[in-house]
This record gives C-alpha cells, structure tokens and sequence, in this order.
C-alpha cells in the first residue's frame, strides 16, 4: 500500500518488497515462532531443525532481495532491512531476544504494519514524506487491532472456553485483514489503470 500511495509507481520494486515481506515476515518470524515454548506450533510435520533451516532460509532470501535493491537503487534501504530482520527475529522468540521486550502490540503494530508501510513507500520514492509517515499510522492501527482480538481470541481457545466466546473475535479479524487486503487491491487498481 505505501508503495502505490508514492508518486511513481515502481511495479519491478513493489513486488520484490512483497516477496521479501512474504519471505522474511510470513515465513522467517512464523518458522521462528514455532521454536518457542509459548510459540504458536501449528506445523506439526516439520522437525525442529526443519522448522529452524526455514526461518533462516526465508529470512537470508528476504535479506538477499534487499541488498540487491539496496546495491542497485540505494543504500537508504539498509536500515529498513536491518529493523525487519531485527523484528521478525525480536517478535517471534521473546525468550530468546531481549527478555520479551520487542514481544508486545507496539512492536507488531510498528514491525507487520508500519514499517512495511513506510518501506513499500521508500521503495518506490526513494524519499519519506510527512504524507507517508502519517498514512502508515492507519496501516499500523488495522496491525494493533488484529494482534489485540488475536491474542484475546487465541487466550480463550488455550483457556478451553466455550468456543462462543471468540469465535466473533476471529470473525473480526478475518474481517480485518480481508479489509486491509481489498483496500490494497483497490489502490492497486486506481493506481495502475
């Protein structure tokens, strides 16, 4: 999305932050976090080393992408890379990073909703504009309200309540994230048609 609020559009540059989103987020942290003893753990047919050899494949792969663009386009992508390495690593294993400290709402809101945000738009623009920074709030605040029902839905389940009790909740955030994923692809086709 902050890719297709810039002004030129950089097609070529907008898919490889996807896949490097796609690689280092939705696989490198969610293989990440199966390590951890409070961790998700829904792969169940993967070994722990089989799970550790995908978090960090997924995540040099994303890296890789990034220093290309970083050596091709410029080195002011650098620190983007560095924070999102350092979150889909910090976020998913707080027993292992910092005490925890990275393992909370802000640090999801910031690292899968803002930052992604800010990045797609640097990406494109190669510049940051008070525009984008603002804008990347909204993305942020659809990121906290989907780890807010997450946590509250995923707590009931543990707790074995009754299933009435949070199903709403994963219906809002399905909602959500359909939401964010429609808003996208109307952008997507207001912008490149």
């Amino acid at each position: 999305m902050g890719g297709l609020l810039a002004g030129a559009i950089q097609p070529a540059r907008i898919a490889a932050a996807l896949v490097a989103y796609f690689m280092g987020l939705g696989l490198g942290a969610h293989a990440l976090d199966q390590l951890e003893p409070s961790g998700s753990h829904y792969i169940g047919r993967l070994t722990r080393l089989d799970v550790t050899l995908l978090g960090a494949a997924s995540l040099l792969g994303a890296v890789a992408i990034g220093a290309y663009y970083a050596v091709a386009v410029s080195p002011l992508i650098i620190p983007f890379i560095a924070a999102e390495v350092f979150f889909a690593v910090a976020y998913p294993m707080p027993s292992r990073v910092l005490g925890g400290a990275f393992h909370n709402n802000a640090s999801f809101a910031f690292s899968w909703g803002y930052l992604p945000f800010v990045t797609g738009y640097f990406v494109s623009s190669l510049t940051l504009t008070p525009m984008a920074m603002v804008a990347g709030l909204v993305v942020a605040g659809a990121a906290w309200a989907e780890i807010t029902l997450s946590r509250s839905a995923r707590r009931a389940r543990k707790e074995g309540r009754p299933k009435s009790e949070y199903e709403g909740q994963e219906k809002e955030i399905r909602l959500l994230v359909v939401g964010v994923y429609l808003a996208a692809l109307v952008m997507a086709l207001f912008r490149l048609t």
